[in-house]
């Protein structure tokens, strides 16, 4: 039985990354970082950073306005 992936992984991910940049690693809206409590998600289609560690949750409203889906998390520990 073959396995099939998840329908966003293949249309989500932005899999060249060559001249890319990312351009801080801050959130967008309200500047958490790698050193904040939950770390911070980079979203893998356009390397936008976003927290979810505040009331707003920065990576919620990134998804339901762009449609995003998935991130990583960074976290410095």
């Amino acid at each position: 039985m073959q396995e099939e992936n998840c329908k966003h992984f293949l249309t989500d991910i932005e899999y060249n990354i060559n001249n890319k940049n990312i351009f801080n690693d801050q959130c967008l809206k309200c500047y958490d970082n790698p050193r904040s409590e939950k770390g911070l998600n980079i979203c893998l289609k356009c390397f936008d950073g976003c927290c979810f560690t505040r009331e707003d949750n920065h990576t919620k409203l990134h998804l339901l306005k762009r449609n995003h889906n998935i991130y990583i998390n960074l976290k410095d520990i």
